[in-house]
C-alpha cells in the first residue's frame, strides 16, 4: 500500500470510530427534556429535545448523513490529489485505487452502522423493528467516489503522457554544447562526402543529394550516403576522374 492510501486508512477509521461514539451517540438524546445539538455538516447545528425519532427527526438523521458522506469523499480526493503530485508515475495510479477501495469500505462501513442506529432509535429499549436495509441503499455514494477517482485519474494521466517530450526538452537544453557539436560533425561529414564525389568527377544524384542537404538524418546515414558517393570505399580500388564505376 502507499504512504498516502495508509494515511488515508488510518484517518478514515478514526473518523468512523468518532462518528460512532459522539454523533451516533447524541441522537439518544432527543428525547430528553433539554435540545440536544448535533453537527448538520454544513455549518450549522440540529438541534432537537423532547421528541421522538420519527418523521422530520429521522428524515434529517439520513439526509444529514448523505451530506456527510458527500463532503468526507470530496475531503478525502482533495487531500489524494494534493499528495499524489509528488509521488512518482507509476505509483500514482496505485494510490487512486487504493484510495477508492478505501473510500467505498469507509462508506459502507458508515452506512452499516447508521442502519443499526436507526434500528435502535426506533425501538423502545427492548423491542427493536428490522433494520430498514432501504435507507442505506439510499444512502450509497459508491458512484460518487468511482467519478471521482476517474476524474482523477485522467487528470493525473494528461502530464504523464507529455512526459517523454519534457524529457527530450530537458535533455536537449542540459547536453545543448554536444548536441550542437553533433550537428556539425554530421554536416563536416557531408560536406566532406561532396568533396570526395567531385573530385572522382561523379554526377551526384537527386537522392544523393537529397541526403547532403539535409545533414539532419543523423550520423549513420550520412555515413552511409559516404560510403555510396566513394566507390573506392567498397571496392578498396581508385576511380579515375571522369570514369563512372562499373558497379
Amino acid at each position: 500500500m502507499t504512504p498516502i492510501a495508509l494515511r488515508i486508512q488510518l484517518s478514515l477509521d478514526a473518523e468512523r470510530q468518532r462518528m460512532r461514539n459522539e454523533w451516533f451517540f447524541k441522537w439518544h438524546f432527543i428525547g430528553r427534556d433539554g435540545p440536544v445539538e448535533i453537527d448538520g455538516f454544513d455549518g450549522r447545528k440540529i438541534r432537537y429535545g423532547g421528541i421522538k425519532f420519527e418523521g422530520t427527526p429521522r428524515h434529517v438523521y439520513w439526509g444529514t448523513l448523505k451530506r456527510y458522506l458527500k463532503m468526507k469523499n470530496g475531503e478525502t480526493f482533495d487531500r489524494l490529489e494534493a499528495e499524489v503530485k509528488g509521488y512518482p508515475e507509476p505509483q500514482i495510479q496505485s494510490a487512486i485505487n487504493e484510495t477508492k477501495t478505501i473510500m467505498e469500505t469507509f462508506a459502507r462501513g458508515l452506512i452499516g452502522d447508521a442502519i443499526d442506529k436507526d434500528r435502535v432509535l426506533r425501538g423502545d429499549g427492548i423491542n427493536f423493528p428490522p433494520p430498514d436495509r432501504g435507507q442505506g441503499e439510499r444512502l450509497t455514494i459508491l458512484h460518487e467516489i468511482e467519478s471521482r477517482a476517474q476524474a482523477l485519474t485522467e487528470l493525473c494521466a494528461r502530464p504523464q503522457s507529455r512526459s517523454w517530450l519534457k524529457k527530450t526538452e530537458n535533455f536537449l537544453r542540459e547536453y545543448k554544447q554536444i548536441v550542437a557539436l553533433l550537428l556539425v560533425l554530421v554536416g563536416a561529414i557531408g560536406t566532406g562526402a561532396y568533396q570526395i564525389a567531385k573530385v572522382s568527377g561523379r554526377r551526384l544524384s537527386d537522392r544523393e543529394l537529397g541526403r547532403l542537404r539535409n545533414p539532419s538524418h543523423g550520423l549513420p546515414a550520412s555515413m552511409t550516403g559516404f560510403a555510396a558517393l566513394n566507390p573506392s570505399y567498397k571496392t578498396g580500388r581508385q576511380i579515375p576522374a571522369g570514369r563512372r564505376s562499373p558497379d
